[in-house]
């Protein structure tokens, strides 16, 4: 890897999708790199975008605060070619492309949330570097069902994971001195925070979150609801992911053939980004899962079609309902049904199954995980 100047400290952080607090963590680390005698002029805050859609200065002001947006230089992940640097091969093959002012950096800092996470077993760490300042050539290849698919590709499981250990991979040669990574409850509150050199911290976040997130239940339902907070509900992609959470673990929370509900407001609709746009195109041309699923492990996907292979392996084990004011609209055509209620939902459950079913209903608002393990 070529370095240029090196002369800034940048700063990564997660998008408005991951609720990490910035607001009261990120003060506390610009205070400390100035008086460590680092000039505001030198410090850069990039924000992990991934491809997901560019925010706009009110969405930034809400996530970091209005002060830090006005004082210091503060910077959207662009998918861009020219804002691109090629930096070679991992081992397995994936293409290293990340935001080229990687390459200006002194040291690198991240912040981030370590929740469970469908293929880099838990978030945070360098994930937010090596995701979410890719490229779409990067991500897409990291997407692809040779790694989505890998025994160790799972929930919880950081150890033998492929998609994880290619992350580290992708940063490898980047000066990434320091991380602070959340944990939050299933509430979005910060309930820890974890600060020091990036590996070490990523694995005590884990073995901290590891525990509150892995729940056990008696015995498994005919239906599960989901509801889904502001910052994973701000579109169908994001929320989405709650179907394989809660089923994609040795025994999911309801029966073979039961009914998943994910509820969530979605102003966004399927979503406004890049991988949410891919997600919605293919969605709506899926008519049958299993051609669907052989075409995608055959010829491959793009990022953002990957959540679209992800949702049709979980219709094979259930029925997947979703209610938000505009869901009927919103998923005719696609193999999601769409309803406009709770209650909605579940009268066409038991008119289907005929009888009144078990269900499986939480209280909490799940806005930065969801339940990572049921275990009947």
């Amino acid at each position: 890897m070529t370095m240029t100047n090196k002369n800034k400290i940048i700063i990564v952080v997660p998008d408005r999708t991951r609720n990490a607090h910035l607001k009261k963590i990120l003060p506390g680390v610009l205070k400390n790199l100035e008086q460590q005698g680092v000039f505001r002029q030198n410090i850069e805050i990039l924000v992990g975008l991934g491809l997901h859609e560019p925010m706009d200065k009110v969405q930034l002001a809400e996530m970091l605060g209005a002060n830090i947006l006005n004082n210091y230089a503060v910077y959207n992940h662009s998918q861009k070619p020219a804002d691109l640097a090629y930096l070679g091969k991992t081992s397995k093959g994936a293409p290293i492309y990340l935001n080229k002012k990687l390459l200006d950096a002194k040291k690198i800092i991240t912040l981030g949330i370590v929740e469970p996470h469908l293929y880099a077993g838990y978030s945070g760490g360098i994930k937010t570097v090596a995701i979410g300042l890719a490229g779409d050539k990067t991500i897409s290849y990291t997407h692809h069902p040779r790694f989505l698919d890998s025994k160790g590709t799972a929930l919880g499981n950081i150890k033998t994971n492929l998609f994880q250990k290619t992350l580290v991979e992708i940063v490898k040669n980047l000066p990434i001195t320091y991380a602070v990574n959340v944990v939050n409850d299933p509430n979005g509150k910060m309930l820890q925070v974890f600060s020091g050199k990036p590996a070490g911290v990523f694995k005590k976040a884990v073995a901290f979150a590891d525990q509150l997130y892995r729940q056990r239940l008696p015995r498994a339902y005919d239906v599960a609801i989901a509801k889904i907070g502001k910052q994973k509900g701000g579109n169908i992609y994001q929320a989405s992911r709650a179907y394989n959470y809660l089923l994609n673990v040795p025994a999911p929370i309801v029966k073979p053939g039961g009914y998943v509900i994910v509820a969530a407001a979605v102003p966004e609709g399927f979503g406004r980004g890049l991988g949410e746009r891919r997600f919605g195109k293919i969605l709506k041309k899926v008519k049958d899962i299993d051609q669907f699923i052989e075409e995608i492990k055959k010829g491959g996907c793009q990022a953002g079609e990957h959540r679209a292979y992800m949702v049709a392996k979980v219709l094979k084990k259930a029925n997947l309902l979703f209610v938000s004011a505009h869901a009927p609209k919103l998923l005719r055509g696609t193999p999601l049904q769409g309803f406009t209620s709770t209650k909605e939902a579940l009268i066409f459950i038991s008119k289907d199954l005929g009888r009144k079913p078990s269900v499986y209903k939480t209280d909490k608002v799940f806005n930065a995980i969801y339940l990572a393990d049921m275990i009947k």
